[in-house]
């Protein structure tokens, strides 16, 4: 069936479907195994310089009709009166193309095979939480070379926040070409309870850090998903107990890790080493951060080889202390690899 996409290579589908940068939205119709690109003047010779798709063809077109009347003239020209779009689809070009009856089918995930990666898309991922390992570096760099002085973690003579932490990692992110795109977490204290609480103010002494970083690489566009948790000083009993636990559950969902499991036989095994789990195990990462396949309870889908997802168990407590850590693997033919492979040490003195 042919589909349609209305929408920038900001949209994922979209960078899939061309791997060209654009950064205004245009029409991408599908007809018969092949490709079209509506574009003004302003992105046809982005196409044609970029294009390396054989079955994608540019089209050049004019500003004279607006995008709702554009998608009907494409549709009465190539005879089509059935669509496949995504979810994301603009409602105001839906409604007006089914008042003109044309019959739209709502399709999710639009691009299905998204969830194989290839080699090439194995590789763009690795390479980019390779990147994203520069990060973790400097937050570990500062927090052994800060002091504890009372209630306070110092480092070059200033209380230690999480925003001076988050605009250290942007930095360094920037210098090996990723980007923040959808914010990252560095939380302290009585924030790491609440899972996704990006953090601000005072980095405690002798209280868990939670680093959650999730940047994409600004060329190629795939994702990295990184999770690692701290301590500056000498954490509690209860603590350490946490860590372990939520270390150890991480370690056996891993293993289970292998073709032909079900997501949701992963989030159990996570479950029983964790009984107060309150979310996911994980989910996939490729040119979104969060993408199928999804491994929590409610999943119906089936790890297969190529599937790039992550793992990561968390405990919650605000009295007893937080801790959530996060590595990403490729599914292969007898299991999965970790292509994160980054030491986990709670411990900075």
């Amino acid at each position: 069936m042919p589909k349609v996409l209305y929408a920038s290579s900001q949209n994922s589908d979209v960078k899939y479907a061309t791997s060209i940068h654009v950064a205004d939205v245009f029409f991408l119709f599908e007809i018969e195994n092949k490709k079209y690109a509506f574009v003004d003047q302003r992105e046809f010779g982005i196409f044609e310089e970029q294009n390396k798709d054989k079955t994608l063809t540019p089209i050049l077109i004019d500003n004279v009709l607006d995008a709702k009347n554009l998608a009907l003239k494409i549709c009465k020209e190539h005879n089509l009166r059935e669509l496949e779009v995504p979810t994301h689809f603009p409602l105001d070009i839906a409604d007006f193309l089914r008042s003109k009856e044309i019959e739209l089918i709502v399709k999710n995930p639009f691009y299905p095979e998204r969830a194989i990666k290839n080699a090439d898309e194995i590789s763009k991922i690795k390479d980019a939480i390779d990147r994203t390992k520069y990060a973790f570096r400097r937050i570990e760099e500062i927090l052994r070379e800060a002091k504890i002085k009372n209630d306070a973690v110092v480092f070059n003579g200033q209380i230690l926040t999480s925003e001076f932490l988050k605009h250290e990692v942007d930095r360094v992110l920037l210098e090996v070409d990723m980007m923040s795109a959808s914010g990252l977490i560095i939380s302290c204290g009585a924030q790491t309870a609440i899972p996704h609480h990006e953090g601000h103010g005072p980095i405690k002494p002798h209280q868990p850090i939670i680093c959650d970083i999730f940047p994409m690489h600004r060329a190629t566009g795939y994702y990295a998903d990184m999770t690692r948790t701290y301590v500056k000083g000498t954490p509690s009993g209860k603590m350490l107990k946490i860590y372990e636990t939520v270390k150890k559950s991480q370690e056996a969902s891993i293993a289970a890790v292998r073709p032909g499991i079900a997501c949701k036989e992963i989030h159990q095994i996570c479950a029983e080493k964790l009984p107060e789990l309150i979310h996911g195990t994980g989910h996939g990462v490729g040119l979104d951060i969060h993408e199928p396949p999804f491994l929590n309870a409610r999943s119906e889908e089936v790890l297969e080889v190529g599937n790039v997802i992550t793992i990561e168990p968390g405990l919650y407590d605000a009295d007893r202390g937080s801790t959530r850590l996060e590595d990403i693997v490729v599914v292969t033919p007898d299991g999965c690899r970790n292509l994160t492979n980054y030491t986990k040490e709670l411990l900075i003195h």
